[in-house]
């Protein structure tokens, strides 16, 4: 740098960014989805990506003697994924993650109220076999939204391998009851991938080494009364999901849930929210109502959803304890689904 040269802030270095990208969204070959297999996809060595748009396509067909259509499962299509990781250099993982906790995940984007319009799934049966369309997508945001390009992958880097890992799980995991059915998916996968070109102007590369990390965690809940989740410290929180479900799957109501907890430290406690209230402040986020049992404490809302600013970010670099506790009146299971910032290196 020369004694003239500007040191640019991050927010000027967003403007030149902008100026001198472009804009790249280009699919990946798709690859049979085959219930009970994995499907791995590399990504290209080019440009910045910025997020994954996974569908996954196709028909499957039912038959059974009698029954004109099969009962189908809640929430079931996300369920037929049982995981997905993006990989980096086969072994960091900032996405590792189920199918129906990122479509959780996907609620809290601007315009999920129409992801019932997006993802369809017939349930028609007949002795022959009826033909159902199928059709699910599922997006992983890589950078922290679709204004600020923080968090963008360089794939470009030759010493960078990144991928995309899809688990598949048993076709029955769609539907609420199997029995005396026939079922033949045939069905397909396919990544779009967004992506930005590498400026030519290196004072116009945004700053690569925060990553956005997205993970999910499940705990039992073997007894009633008070449940701890210890967070992940040294980390920055943008989003925490809470997924309350009896042993069945079924979810709690909130009658059988007590006050929800942030605690810092064991004693400091900034937020206690009883959980018709954080349901309100969910449904007025989102423009409409979280699936049941599903709550959000989401630190990027100042007043638009994933594009405030950082001032409600939890920053853990400096505690030793962040917990997440819940009163319960029932058995089952616990899902923590967080969404946080990490520095590299």
């Amino acid at each position: 740098m020369t004694y003239n040269e500007k040191v640019l802030t991050p927010a000027e270095r967003m403007a030149l960014f902008q100026q001198n990208t472009r804009q790249h969204i280009k699919p990946l070959p798709a690859q049979a989805a085959t219930p009970l297999t994995t499907r791995s996809f590399e990504l290209v060595k080019t440009r910045l990506t910025s997020r994954v748009m996974l569908l996954v396509s196709g028909t499957i067909t039912v038959a059974h003697p009698t029954a004109p259509s099969i009962p189908l499962r809640s929430n079931g299509m996300s369920r037929f994924i049982r995981n997905i990781r993006l990989n980096i250099n086969n072994g960091f993982n900032p996405f590792q993650i189920s199918g129906r906790g990122l479509f959780l995940h996907n609620h809290l984007f601007i315009g999920s109220e129409t992801m019932g319009d997006i993802n369809v799934m017939g349930s028609a049966s007949s002795p022959a076999g009826a033909i159902n369309a199928f059709s699910m997508l599922l997006e992983l945001p890589i950078s922290l939204n679709q204004r600020d390009a923080i968090g963008l992958i360089n794939t470009a880097n030759p010493q960078t391998v990144v991928s995309i890992d899809v688990d598949f799980d048993s076709i029955d995991r769609l539907y609420a009851s199997t029995t005396g059915y026939t079922i033949t998916p045939n069905l397909t996968v396919m990544p779009v991938i967004e992506s930005f070109t590498v400026p030519a102007n290196p004072a116009a590369i945004p700053d690569l080494s925060i990553l956005k990390l997205v993970h999910e965690f499940r705990q039992n809940l073997p007894t009633i009364g008070t449940h701890t989740f210890r967070l992940q410290t040294g980390l920055t929180y943008r989003r925490i999901i809470l997924v309350f479900e009896t042993a069945a799957g079924d979810p709690f109501h909130d009658g059988q849930i007590g006050n929800i907890e942030l605690v810092f430290n064991q004693a400091d406690i900034p937020y206690t929210l009883h959980p018709a209230v954080l349901r309100a402040l969910n449904t007025k986020a989102y423009g409409a109502p979280l699936p049941p049992g599903v709550f959000v404490f989401d630190f990027t809302n100042l007043g638009i959803p994933n594009y405030g600013g950082s001032r409600d970010y939890i920053d853990t670099e400096r505690l030793t304890e962040f917990w997440v506790t819940a009163n319960t009146t029932t058995t089952g299971n616990m899902t923590v689904i967080t969404e946080t910032l990490a520095r590299l290196g």
